[in-house]
Parts: C-alpha cells; sequence; structure tokens
C-alpha cells in the first residue's frame, strides 16, 4: 500500500470526442507520480488553450480564418505482452460432444433444419385412439430408414455427454534459481546460466547440459477452465488455407480439374497425391512429407471429436494467486473497526489494484519465472449434468501418454513437457528513437523530433570519413595522417579548425563521436572500424532502397548517426509472493515486514539488437553510452560485420579462422526499471533496426523518410580525381562524367594556396592527341544536388 500512494492512480477526463480536456488524481497523497503527472497535464492543457485562443485572434486580425488547432488526445501506447498458458489437447470420445441445440442443421448441405408440414386435419381435442393411431403411423412414416440419419429421431437411453470445464493439476520443475538449499531469491545469472540467446534466433534456448538444474522436488498447481469444442474447425480451417496454397493450384493445373474449393474436393486431391512420382513408398518417407502430413491430419479431423483449453490460472498461480471475487471486507470479531475502516478505504481508493478480483494462493510457490519442466498430474472433466471423467488419474497419472510439440520436447529429461523461459508478468520490451536535439526525449513523426545527430559516409577509396550534419551540411573528413586519424577540413576550404573545436559547435552526439574517432583511437582501429563498416553494410539492403536515390550513394552508403533506448518494463510493480512461509518470513522480521519479490526483476536478461545478414536489418554498429559523454569500455559492436582484429569492436566471430558467426553479442538487461540502456548507433537509415530479447516479441523500429529524405539529397560528396592531363588552362578540362538532370559537377582545385571551383566542364574527347603544352591537373570533383521540395 505504501508503494501503491507513492505512484498513485491517474484518472483522464476526455469529452465526446476522446479529447482530453484535464487529468486528476483521485484517493493518491499531493506529492505522489501521479498527482505530479495529473498537474503537468492540466498546465499543458492549460497551455494549449491558451495558444489557441491567441491564434485565433492573430487570424481574426488578419482576416484570414484557418481550421489550425492544437488539442491532447489519447494515443495507443506499446503493448504489454504475458506468456500464453499450455494447452492441452483432447481427443476420443471422453470429449465426444452429445447431440444437442446449435447442431440442428448438420446432416444439411446448406445448414438449416428440414421440417416436415403436415396436410392433414388430426382432431388433437378428444385424443381418441383413431387420432393417437394416425398421430403415431404419421409419426413413424417421417422417421429414418435403416441406415438413414435424421434429426429428432433418437433414442435417448442417459442424459448426454456434455463436456464444459476442465479441472487441472500439473507439477513443475523449474530450474534451480537460488544457491541456497531452499528456492529464495533468485540469481541474478539465472537465464544467463542456463539459458541462451543464439545469432538469430527467437527464443531462448536451454544449454546443453541444462535439464540437469531442474529441480528434482516438484511445485503443484491447480486449477480449472472452461472447455471450447471449436479446436477442430480450427485446424481445419488452418490445414485448409495451407493446402489451398500449395497444392490446390498444383492439382487443378495437373489434373485439368475445375475444383476451386479445398474442402469440398479433399478426398480427390488426397487420391490424386498419393499416385504421385514423389509420394515416398515407405512410411517413414511419408511421415517426412508435409503435404501429405496436413492431408491426413484433415482427413483424421473430420471423423475425431477434440476439444483444447489453455490451462487457466497457470501464470496466475505461477505470482500465488488467482482470479475471484472476494467477500467483503469485514471482522465481526474486533473489538474496534478502526482497522477494517481503513483496509475498506484503501480498498475504495484503489490502493491494492484489482484486490476485488484478486485471491491469494498461500501454499502455491512463487515462480514469476516460468522455466523447466511440466508434468500432467491430472485431468478431470467435468458436464454440464456434473458428471466427472478422469482422463489423467492423478493415482496412476504416468498410464496416459501425452504428446508435445517439438518446441517442448526435453531433450534428455524424463519430464513429458519442455516450458521455455517466460515471464508471468505482463511486460514489454521497449526500443524507442530518441531526440537528437533534446537529449532522453523520445522522437515521434514529426520532422523536428527527427533522431539523426548526424551523417558519415565512407570513402573506401582513400580511407576516410565524410561527416556531415544532421541536415546533410558538410562538415569536414577523417582520415589517417602521419599514424593516426586526424581530422581535415572537406576539399574547397582552407579553415582547419582542431576537432575539439569543432565537436562544441555541431550536435554534441555527433561531436562526442568525432572525439571517440579522433581522440581516442590509433589507426589500426580506424582501418578496422572502415572494415567493419564495409562488410555490414555488404548484407543490408532494405525494402524500399529504390525509393531513396543519393547522389552519396554513388560513393558510398551514407550512415546515419542515431540514439535509441532500450528496456524492459514490467506492468505495473513488481509481483509480490503470497506464500504463507513467505509471509511469516517477512513478519518475522525485526524491522518489520518487507514484501519481497524474491528478485525476480533483478535477473539480467539478454538483449540482441540488429539481425544478422537479414537484408532489411539496417544496423552496422552500435556503441552504449555512458553517463560522461563516453562510450562503454571504448567498444563497438558489429553484428553485421566478419571478424576484425581489435579488441575494441566485437563481432560474431572469434578470430579469423571461425567459419561460423555463432558467438552472440548482446546487450545485459534487467527488469529493474532505471536500468535502462541508451545506445548510439550507425544505420542505413532506409531500413528497419530489430531488437530481440527471447521471452517477449521482437520490436522493430525504423526512421520515418521526412526525417532523414531531405537530408540524404543534400550531401554532396567529391572525389579525389588525379592525374588528370589536359590543357594549361583549367576553364578548359574535359572530363569524362555522368549526367543527371537533378545534380551538377564542379572542379575543385587548389594552386598557390588558393581554392578555385569551376562548373565548366567539357566533355571528354575520346581520342588520344597532344597538341601544344598540357598540364597534369589534381583536383576533386564535387557532386552537389539541388532540393526542389
Amino acid at each position: 500500500m505504501q508503494l501503491h500512494a507513492h505512484t498513485g492512480t491517474i484518472a483522464l477526463k476526455p469529452d465526446n470526442e476522446e479529447q482530453v480536456t484535464g487529468a486528476d488524481a483521485p484517493g493518491s497523497l499531493p506529492d505522489s507520480i501521479a498527482a505530479r503527472l495529473a498537474e503537468a497535464i492540466n498546465d499543458l492543457i492549460a497551455t494549449l488553450n491558451d495558444f489557441n485562443n491567441k491564434l485565433q485572434e492573430i487570424q481574426s486580425n488578419h482576416f484570414n480564418p484557418s481550421q489550425l488547432h492544437y488539442l491532447l488526445k489519447k494515443e495507443p501506447a506499446q503493448s504489454y505482452w504475458e506468456p500464453n498458458e499450455p494447452v492441452i489437447l483432447m481427443a476420443g470420445d471422453a470429449v465426444t460432444y452429445g447431440n444437442r441445440h446449435g447442431q440442428d442443421g448438420r446432416l444439411q448441405a446448406d445448414g438449416l433444419l428440414e421440417c416436415q408440414v403436415l396436410t392433414e386435419a388430426i382432431d388433437m381435442q378428444g385424443l381418441s385412439p383413431q387420432t393417437l393411431g394416425v398421430l403415431k403411423a404419421k409419426l413413424d412414416a417421417l422417421g429414418p430408414s435403416e441406415r438413414e440419419k435424421k434429426i429428432g429421431f433418437q433414442d435417448w437411453s442417459a442424459q448426454p455427454w456434455i463436456p464444459f470445464l476442465l479441472h487441472w493439476a500439473v507439477q513443475l520443475f523449474p530450474v534451480e534459481h537460488s544457491e541456497g538449499q531452499s528456492q529464495g531469491s533468485y540469481h541474478p545469472d539465472l537465464l544467463q546460466k542456463h539459458y541462451q540467446l543464439p545469432v538469430n534466433e527467437a527464443d531462448l534456448l536451454l544449454k546443453d547440459e541444462a535439464e540437469s538444474d531442474f529441480m528434482e522436488g516438484a511445485n503443484l498447481y491447480s486449477g480449472a477452465c472452461i472447455l471450447t469444442p471449436s479446436v477442430n474447425t480450427i485446424l481445419q480451417n488452418q490445414i485448409d488455407l495451407y493446402l489451398t496454397k500449395v497444392l490446390l493450384p498444383r492439382y487443378q493445373e495437373e489434373s485439368d480439374s475445375m475444383a476451386d474449393d479445398f474442402s469440398n474436393h479433399w478426398e480427390d486431391i488426397k487420391k490424386w497425391y498419393e499416385g504421385q512420382p514423389e509420394m515416398g513408398a515407405s512410411e517413414e518417407d511419408q511421415v517426412n512429407d508435409p503435404i501429405y502430413t496436413a492431408l491426413r491430419a484433415y482427413e483424421i479431423l473430420k471423423d475425431q471429436p477434440c476439444l483444447a483449453q489453455g490451462l487457466g490460472g497457470f501464470n496466475d498461480a505461477l505470482l500465488t494467486y488467482k482470479r475471484e471475487m472476494q467477500l467483503e471486507v469485514k471482522d465481526p470479531m474486533a473489538s474496534t473497526d478502526y482497522f477494517e475502516r481503513d483496509v475498506r478505504e484503501a480498498l475504495a481508493k484503489g490502493d491494492v489494484p484489482g484486490s476485488l478480483l484478486r485471491g491469494s494462493l498461500i501454499f502455491d510457490e512463487f515462480n514469476p519465472w516460468r522455466t523447466g519442466a511440466l508434468d500432467i498430474s491430472g485431468l478431470r472433466i467435468i458436464d454440464t449434468f456434473g458428471r466427472v471423467l478422469d482422463v489423467v488419474d492423478m493415482a496412476n497419472s504416468d498410464s496416459v501418454e501425452v504428446v508435445t510439440t517439438a518446441a517442448m520436447n526435453p531433450r534428455t529429461s524424463s519430464h513429458p513437457i519442455y516450458l521455455p523461459p517466460r515471464l508471468a508478468q505482463p511486460a514489454r520490451l521497449n526500443f524507442q528513437w530518441l531526440s537528437a536535439s533534446q537529449g532522453e526525449v523520445e522522437t515521434n513523426d514529426h520532422p523536428a523530433t527527427t533522431p539523426i545527430c548526424g551523417w558519415i559516409v565512407p570513402n573506401y577509396l582513400d580511407n576516410s570519413l565524410m561527416v556531415y550534419k544532421t541536415h546533410g551540411q558538410s562538415l569536414g573528413m577523417i582520415q589517417v595522417r602521419n599514424g593516426s586519424p586526424e581530422w581535415l577540413p572537406m576539399p574547397g576550404r582552407d579553415y582547419r579548425p582542431n576537432i575539439d573545436v569543432v565537436k562544441c559547435d555541431v550536435n554534441p552526439y555527433l561531436g562526442q563521436l568525432l572525439d571517440y574517432l579522433v581522440n581516442l583511437q590509433d589507426e589500426e582501429f580506424f582501418t578496422d572500424f572502415l572494415t567493419a563498416a564495409n562488410t555490414a553494410l555488404e548484407s543490408i539492403e532494405p525494402d524500399n532502397y529504390a525509393q531513396h536515390q543519393s547522389i552519396a550513394l554513388m560513393m558510398g552508403r551514407p550512415l546515419a548517426l542515431v540514439r535509441a533506448r532500450v528496456n524492459l518494463e514490467l506492468k505495473g510493480q513488481p509481483s509480490i509472493t503470497q506464500n504463507a512461509s513467505d509471509l511469516k518470513t517477512e513478519f518475522d522480521n525485526d524491522e518489520g515486514p518487507d514484501r519481497t519479490t524474491h528478485d525476480f526483476a533483478k535477473v539480467k536478461l539478454p538483449i540482441r539488437i540488429g539481425d544478422y545478414r537479414q537484408l532489411n536489418d539496417a544496423l552496422v554498429g552500435y556503441w552504449i553510452e555512458s553517463g560522461d559523454n563516453t562510450y562503454q569500455n571504448g567498444i563497438l559492436y558489429a553484428p553485421q560485420s566478419i571478424y576484425v582484429p581489435n579488441p575494441n569492436i566485437k563481432t560474431l566471430f572469434v578470430n579469423k579462422e571461425d567459419p561460423t558467426p555463432d558467438t552472440p553479442v548482446n546487450l545485459e538487461q534487467t527488469l529493474e526499471p532505471e536500468k535502462g540502456q541508451t545506445l548510439a548507433m550507425l544505420v542505413d537509415p532506409r531500413g528497419k533496426i530489430n531488437a530481440t530479447c527471447g521471452f517477449l516479441p521482437a520490436r522493430t523500429i525504423s526512421i520515418p523518410p521526412e526525417q532523414y529524405g531531405r537530408a540524404l539529397r543534400s550531401i554532396e560528396v567529391t572525389f579525389l580525381s588525379a592525374p588528370i592531363i589536359g590543357s594549361p588552362d583549367r576553364a578548359q578540362l574535359k572530363i569524362s562524367l555522368p549526367e543527371d538532370a537533378d545534380s551538377a559537377w564542379s572542379w575543385l582545385a587548389k594552386e598557390r594556396d588558393e581554392w578555385s571551383e569551376t562548373t565548366e566542364i567539357g566533355k571528354f574527347d575520346a581520342k588520344a592527341y597532344f597538341v601544344g603544352g598540357n598540364k597534369i591537373h589534381e583536383g576533386w570533383l564535387m557532386l552537389s544536388q539541388g532540393i526542389t521540395d
């Protein structure tokens, strides 16, 4: 309660059009987070209203009415995710539904109930024997023949079996998560010790021999859920879609069939496929054929009754609570009611979120990290008449075969079900761009909040880096001189400021990169850096590459320096154990009760930034920012590059001879809110950046074209061109150049310490001749592009 009182509850006040008109923090302390946030929202709304009033006044004075009006609206936030609960699918007589309402049209192609109309007048008043005989004869005539089925003609010898509820009991064998004898606080290295996030894998995988660390003693959980009969239809529809896509077109072509619906012709299609040459003769070949497997599954599902449901309440039980309505707060034996009153008021104010819908499971073990293996102890089906059927008897659970998917099949463990690591409490992976000019402020789609801090263009001809500001203005270049990287002016400029002066006049994050490359690194690193960037770009080819043509692409690939923040976030505060023994330990504490989470939020988790050789993943490399305007340990992480022999550049390869990129390059992150990390990244702005943690859905972010298109087209590039033999007069210089209506070439040269530029470049003559004196020229060709939008 103290923690919630500190955070509080906030309520937005929308109007009929969902526009926010104010905010309040009901029941929260004046200095709570909710109260301060509500005050800030109200101040913002007041500022917007004042601005809108002044704007309308200005427009009315200038006789220029406008619809411009600023509003504060609610927008959907990024979703939190919780794991799916294990799903039990049962097939056979035990889950066969009896005939009941909703199935009256099952015998008709149109799905409608067949009805009979009485054409004879029958005297129903007296119900004489003659009338009863006529009625019985009429009913007998309407009945089915010997092998025919008809709705309404069925003998009942007992009530029909209509299963609707499943009681389940399972045993969880989690990974040992603490170093002591008892399962206490989580060790920070729980997941890193037993699991790994391999290159390009979406899920955390169990390490070899890690199954030996599963607990020997089981944690018991039980619950109940309502069964749904729709699984059969869902599976058939999915198989139907698959075979309609991969098999039906081929069947139509090779058999000259006009069949356009797989479900109505599946028997003919199956018979035709069984006669195809690729159809294996052995049973093993047939099992390994995915198309034939789908055909057989579709055939079986046509007549196989199935019921399925997730183990409802399993995730809640891992957090030691269940969702159910609670009794009203009342203590009839208390001598005073002040404590009861305080509790009721706290619940009424919402100090304990969802308290009226949650009950404690004081005898269950607290396992917020769902790991290890699972055994099914008992499954009991209950029908609508209260009858029960034990599918898995708790007294003899080994007698039932449990079939799992390949992903849930343990490699060596004796337990039938493997559970991939998941977090029982809802959480999300945050990965957002940060504004280049506003520090830790997140960006949006407006061009003014661009994450681009600057640009670099690698020039592999002379091993240099050309540097540009956020909007594409040239700044200078970095090139190795005298054994170390040096800052040089762009061709055409004489002023050569010190790098310390330059970094003070540009975006601070671009200045940080320049300081890192020039002042803190040597020639070897600079050369390896260019190699890493070049090899990374070889495996990057964004989907929309043709939509963004830039003159800078003629020399190299412009790389944007961007910043992003990555962290893991729980929905609400970390869950607290409700276990009775934990509660007793907390209250036996001499310093008073300190509710425990077993430190599950402090477990170290891997996060992979970028995906290796995924063409649309545009990450070249990244640094982790430190709080002192430096990069953490000075290390560049380059997950797309080949091995380079530099300790400050980490790739997926251990050494030059390593043939396989199987050394993951991952961040280390926890669920603690203050542990987020800020990254400085070099990216191709046209692609996307992926972030993967292995237990939550991956996150993908991209830069809107409006935030980089204009800057990309503004970048000017220069090419060192030497030697060129031509006329002594530079005005008569002739060079072979590609023509482009949207760009212009110019010649830059320096003589007697003065720069000159000319756009008068003659057309190249392919004939070699020497008339009069000729001169060897050295200079730079500059290509610039006009901006018309």
